[in-house]
This record gives C-alpha cells, sequence and structure tokens, in this order.
C-alpha cells in the first residue's frame, strides 16, 4: 500500500483499526490546542441509550462543560462560589444551571449545586488520541505530549520507516509516556502502549459526552477491518 501523506496514512490506519460496536472514531477533532488527527473513544452503550431516552432538547453550549467540570467530584458548591470563578452575571449563570438542570446533569438545592454523578451521566469509558506523522518523528512526539491535557492515553502513527528511526521512537516515546503504532502497508502494529489509561476531568470530556448524547458528532467510517 502506497503512502503517500498523512491523510493516506490516517485513513489506511482506520480501514485496518478493530472498531467494535461500542468504539468510534474522529477526525480532526476541534479541541483549544490544536485539532489531533484520530481521536478514538469507547462507549458505554446502555448508559449512552438510557441518557437519550432520558434526553430534553435543550442545547448543549460549550459553558456548560466548564461549569461541569468545575463541579465534578465536590460536594455542594454554592451559586456564589461559581458566580465568582466564573464571573458571570447572575442571570447567565441561572440560565446555565436552569438548562444543565433540566438536562439532569446537576442536582440543586437551595442556593447549592453539585453535578450528578460520573456513574449515572458519563457514557464515554475511553479516550485514546493518536498523531500522525511520515517523517519527522520528533515533531509528532511533541503533538501527542500535548495531548496529555485531555487525554492519558496519546499514542504516535508513522509509516515503516527506518530501524534506526523506529528505535530513537520507542526510546522517546518510553521516556514520554506515549503509545507507537506503526503503519507496515497492511497492518497496524502497536510497538508501545501509552503508560496510563483513564480519563481527564476537562470541558472538552463533557463536551463530547453531551455532543454524543445529542447525536451531534460525526464518525469516520470503514471500509474494511482488520488487524
Amino acid at each position: 500500500m502506497s503512502i503517500n501523506n498523512e491523510s493516506d496514512l490516517v485513513k489506511e490506519f482506520i480501514k485496518k483499526y478493530k472498531i467494535k460496536n461500542n468504539v468510534k472514531v474522529i477526525t480532526e477533532l476541534e479541541t483549544n490546542f490544536g485539532r489531533p488527527d484520530i481521536v478514538i473513544i469507547t462507549i458505554n452503550e446502555d448508559k449512552l441509550n438510557t441518557r437519550r431516552n432520558n434526553c430534553c432538547n435543550e442545547k448543549f453550549l460549550r459553558k456548560y462543560s466548564y461549569i461541569l467540570s468545575f463541579l465534578f467530584g465536590k460536594s455542594w458548591v454554592s451559586f456564589s462560589r461559581i458566580n465568582g470563578f466564573f464571573n458571570f452575571s447572575n442571570f447567565e449563570m441561572n440560565k446555565a444551571l436552569q438548562a444543565l438542570d433540566k438536562m439532569n446533569l446537576i442536582d440543586i438545592k437551595g442556593d447549592l449545586v453539585k453535578s450528578k454523578p460520573a456513574r449515572e451521566i458519563l457514557v464515554l469509558n475511553r479516550l485514546k488520541v493518536i498523531e500522525a506523522k511520515l517523517s519527522n518523528w520528533k515533531y509528532v512526539i511533541e503533538q501527542a505530549e500535548r495531548h496529555f491535557w485531555f487525554s492519558k492515553e496519546s499514542s504516535i502513527l508513522l509509516p515503516d520507516i527506518s530501524e534506526n528511526i523506529i528505535a530513537k521512537s520507542m526510546r522517546k516515546c518510553k521516556k514520554s509516556g506515549i503509545g507507537l503504532f506503526i503503519f507496515d502497508g497492511n497492518k497496524n502494529v502497536e510497538l508501545l502502549k501509552p503508560y496510563s489509561k483513564g480519563l481527564v476531568n476537562t470541558p472538552l470530556l463533557w463536551e463530547l459526552n453531551e455532543k454524543l448524547v445529542q447525536g451531534e458528532i460525526e464518525f469516520e467510517s470503514k471500509v474494511t477491518s482488520g488487524g
């Protein structure tokens, strides 16, 4: 298989990646710090179906994801504390909290609020990110390192280049906790797994979660499956 550019490399990787029913692939996902080539998410389908069955027509705005990220893992938080952190107007804050309450994402008691437990609202189980490059292995590792702000599982993807470059890439990836995939022309070979697993509590996590619930994310389709 001839790989002429990074787009070819990404497309061939996706074609050969083993995608189960609960696994979805997103390319060029917009984040606050660039667009990673490939994002692979694993979904709790039962929880997703439950959330969708109870979903309202309320539009999930980006600022809501910041509020959820702020509330996550905390006990009851006062309205004034939220207002002070985000510098919202009272009208803006009340409108946002009313929307999140309507979407069953938070609990409100008087002037106190807390997020629902993750086991009830978080449909994402894993989030992996992969950056692809044809040759500039040092730069692509730097890109992968930057993605740790929103994913513990960050990897790079290279074509089947020289053994010397692959060995250098592996050493640097091991030092940084980054995974390494090689596409050898026929299949994906994972030479190194990321050191860590688990989700990172960020506004992006909650935005992805809720856009998934509301069916607003475009996924990559694939023609073939393989190893």
